[in-house]
């Protein structure tokens, strides 16, 4: 059998695949508790620092990834860069909604998505184009980890008002198909596994950091001080036998090993989940 007729592995198929383009509107104002994660005011809080800085952060994975554009000749990943685009741009427009909302709320969330837009901005002088794709790529990975945590555990999702919950649900979905992008450009423009390694842990303790401290920031704003149960029930939230860090842990260390890729873990029937009850509404 030649080269012209092996079959496509499935990861392969899906690494392929093209990235669509949704156009979606939520209704954020229907949602009336301000702590509205499970009435618990510090992973709200959490929650909503993290939504506050997706707006300024896609797009600088827009723009690390799209540095590279001239130097990528493979037609289909060009096409999947243009998707990424695409899908990146639209989460930054409705998490900016989103942002407006959690204002009204107290948690200025602005204020926050403007800090970050300075974190980024300083960082710009220090970093070349390859360790700023880099950085781009393992925080994709962190959010494709997270977005297969989201959609495979529905108690999580059930403690979020609607409009959260499906606005966190479909950028999870698009995460997942636009997960391998980043690091494709990469592999094609420099596939150095130690720079990728090396600037992966800086990124990720630099991302631990500042969430821990916009996470403060939003708590003062809001001028709430967590209770013990709060506390309590954050613990579990993230160390518990089901919580996130402990869930994500595993397939966030894959990452550092030298054969890594975003698709060896094909878990494309999230994708297909949620298209199934969603895609028919969606106008393209």
């Amino acid at each position: 059998m030649n080269a012209h007729t092996t079959p496509i592995a499935p990861q392969q198929a899906r690494n392929r695949a093209p990235i669509p383009r949704r156009k979606m509107e939520f209704d954020f104002h229907s949602a009336e508790e301000r702590f509205w994660f499970a009435n618990n005011g510090l992973i709200t809080a959490m929650l909503s620092a993290l939504s506050a800085t997706f707006p300024p952060g896609e797009k600088e994975f827009v723009q690390s990834v799209m540095h590279y554009r001239d130097q990528i000749s493979d037609p289909v990943l060009l096409e999947q860069m243009k998707g990424f685009a695409s899908q990146e741009g639209h989460h930054s427009y409705q998490h900016r909604q989103a942002n407006a909302w959690l204002d009204t709320k107290g948690f200025a969330a602005t204020d926050i998505e403007q800090d970050t837009e300075r974190s980024i901005a300083a960082m710009g002088p220090k970093r070349g184009p390859a360790e700023r794709l880099a950085s781009t790529v393992v925080l994709e990975h962190i959010t494709a980890i997270l977005a297969e945590y989201m959609l495979t555990h529905d108690e999580m999702m059930a403690s979020m008002p609607d409009a959260a919950r499906e606005l966190l649900s479909w950028h999870a979905v698009e995460e997942i198909e636009h997960k391998a992008v980043a690091f494709d450009v990469f592999e094609a423009v420099s596939g150095d596994r130690d720079l990728l390694h090396r600037v992966g842990a800086m990124t990720t303790a630099f991302f631990l950091f500042q969430q821990v401290r916009r996470t403060a920031l939003t708590l003062k704003a809001l001028g709430h001080r967590p209770t013990v149960r709060e506390w309590k029930d954050t613990a579990t939230f993230l160390f518990g036998r089901k919580g996130v860090i402990t869930s994500v842990a595993k397939p966030y260390r894959e990452f550092f090993s030298d054969t890594f890729h975003p698709w060896d873990h094909d878990n494309s029937h999230l994708v297909e989940r949620w298209k199934a009850t969603h895609e028919p509404a969606v106008h393209a």
